[in-house]
C-alpha cells in the first residue's frame, strides 16, 4: 500500500495566501500523511534520507520544514544517504533525478503516481 501526499498550490490562492502559511499548510499534509501510513500499517521503524544543506532562503526553509516532520516522527528511523537511497532505487549510487523517477514509475508497476 501506498500513498502520494500531494501539496502543490491552488493557483486560486497562490497570490492571497502568504507564502510561510501556505507552507504550514503543506507540513500538515505531509505529517498527517506520515501518520497515517505509520498508524495504518503499525510500522515498528522507518527508513530516511534526510536533506542536507541548501543553497537559498527557500532550499532553507524546506530543509526546515523536512527537519520538522521527521523529529514528529513516533517510531526509530534508520538514516539514510543519499548514496544508499540511489543504489536502493536505481542500482547506480549516482543516479540522477531523472533515474530516480523512472525507477519510481517502474518498481512497483501497480503503484498511482
Amino acid at each position: 500500500d501506498m500513498m502520494l501526499a500531494q501539496t502543490e498550490s491552488s493557483k486560486e490562492t497562490k497570490k492571497t495566501v502568504r507564502k510561510n502559511s501556505d507552507d504550514l499548510r503543506r507540513a500538515k499534509i505531509l505529517h498527517d500523511g506520515m501518520m497515517h501510513m505509520i498508524n495504518k500499517h503499525k510500522v515498528t521503524f522507518a527508513f530516511v534520507e534526510i536533506p542536507t544543506g541548501s543553497q537559498t532562503a527557500r532550499a532553507m526553509s524546506s530543509y526546515g520544514i523536512c527537519i520538522g516532520i521527521l523529529s514528529a516522527c513516533p517510531v526509530p528511523m534508520i538514516q539514510l544517504t543519499p548514496f544508499e537511497v540511489k543504489l536502493a532505487g536505481t542500482g547506480i549510487k549516482t543516479a540522477t533525478k531523472h533515474e530516480m523517477i523512472e525507477a519510481a514509475f517502474t518498481e512497483p508497476p501497480e503503484a498511482k503516481w
